[in-house]
Order: C-alpha cells, then sequence, then structure tokens
C-alpha cells in the first residue's frame, strides 16, 4: 500500500521519496519491500511531505501485522477456550 500510494503515480521514484522524507534509500527499500514496518517516525514524515494523516499508516501496519499473525497462530488461537461471558 505504502509503495501504491506514494510511488504509484509515477512522479516520484525511490530514491526521490527517499530524499522527499529525508530518509536513506535503503529504509526506503525496506520499507517498500516489507521487510520494515512504518513506523510513527516515518508516517510523521510521509504526513508532513504528502499531507496522509500518521495515523493512516499506523493503523494500516498494525492491520497488517494482525492479520499475518493471525494466520501465522491460527492452530494456537483455535485450541484457546474463550474466558467470560458469551464472546
Amino acid at each position: 500500500m505504502f509503495n501504491k500510494k506514494l510511488l504509484g503515480s509515477g512522479l516520484l521514484n525511490q530514491s526521490d521519496l527517499a530524499t522527499a522524507l529525508g530518509l536513506s534509500k535503503a529504509r526506503v527499500s525496506m520499507i517498500l519491500s516489507g521487510r520494515c514496518r512504518v513506523n510513527a517516525e516515518v508516517a510523521l514524515r510521509v504526513e508532513q511531505v504528502f499531507g496522509i494523516p500518521a495515523h493512516f499508516w499506523l493503523k494500516l501496519g498494525n492491520e497488517y501485522e494482525l492479520h499475518g499473525e493471525r494466520r501465522r497462530l491460527s492452530s494456537q488461537l483455535a485450541a484457546l477456550s474463550f474466558f467470560g461471558a458469551n464472546p
């Protein structure tokens, strides 16, 4: 999503994006490839440069992480019992 939203227009390449955000090319590459999350610092930089709210990126990152962990832990989670009133 980061890649599509910021580079999808074709106006910027990875190097231009790194310069605009004040980040290293390596860090931007890691974010774009999914090897590194968009943290609060990066989200704030994107907000300042592109006007896309920081909370959008943080929420998107959390949802992506939850989805991955839910898949990874599916059998372990299924084995757990709900504790409390009706779910």
